[in-house]
């Protein structure tokens, strides 16, 4: 996500970019955990970043989503990443901040259906906090800096036909207030030891040493 403005490219080559959705003004880049990362909005603007629906974000009931973020304001319960329009969805996926610093919510199913996974956020205020979630069929479990933090059971997820991927979410839920770098999503699920290993490289390169990571692709 290190474009100044307009779209945020997809580097698998997948053709999956994220467009600048709602206002754009202060989509802009500033410094982030891996060269430049996207900014997304502030207390005066309502915008978000979608990539557009296609049969690849089909991921099904088994997949990974993993990525960068950094909160400047609170702003209650505030999506991060999913593919879920409306709180009362009875399908898609939600990821999100549960009302605090310290507070993750991982959703399945919208509505009286959904089941949240909560658990401890590493970060506070102003802070780069690598997030990963790994749905598996009635499973989901987080990770925060590479640490597992919460794992429980949810309502498996059902995809949500001809909806985005969307980073900061928009529409009726409350604003993301901050900024994105670096999401990824893989088709299966990934490891403890994965997910805490591919967190440490990409810390190594963030202080400035040569990343070793090998690179992931969407599939």
């Amino acid at each position: 996500m290190a474009e100044n403005g307009g779209e945020a490219a997809d580097a698998t080559g997948h053709g999956l970019a994220a467009v600048p959705t709602g206002t754009t003004t202060a989509q802009v880049a500033t410094d982030g955990p891996l060269g430049n990362a996207r900014v997304n909005g502030n207390s005066t603007s309502r915008g978000w970043l979608a990539v557009a629906y296609d049969t690849q974000l089909n991921l099904g009931e088994t997949f990974t989503m993993s990525g960068w973020y950094r909160m400047t304001a609170l702003n209650g319960s505030t999506p991060i990443f999913g593919r879920q329009f409306g709180w009362s969805a009875r399908t898609g996926w939600m990821f999100e901040m549960s009302g605090s610093y310290t507070d993750f919510a991982a959703r399945g199913k919208g509505g009286a259906d959904r089941v949240e996974v909560t658990g401890s956020n590493p970060s506070a205020e102003n802070a780069w906090v690598h997030v990963a979630v790994v749905y598996k069929g009635t499973t989901a479990t987080v990770y925060g800096n590479g640490v597992q933090i919460a794992s429980g059971p949810i309502e498996t997820v059902v995809d949500e036909k001809d909806t985005a991927l969307t980073f900061g979410y928009g529409n009726t839920r409350n604003q993301f207030y901050g900024a994105f770098d670096e999401f990824r999503v893989l088709y299966e699920p990934r490891s403890a030891e994965w997910i805490r290993a591919c967190y440490a490289n990409q810390n190594v390169y963030r202080a400035g040493a040569p990343r070793i990571c090998a690179p992931i692709h969407s599939r």
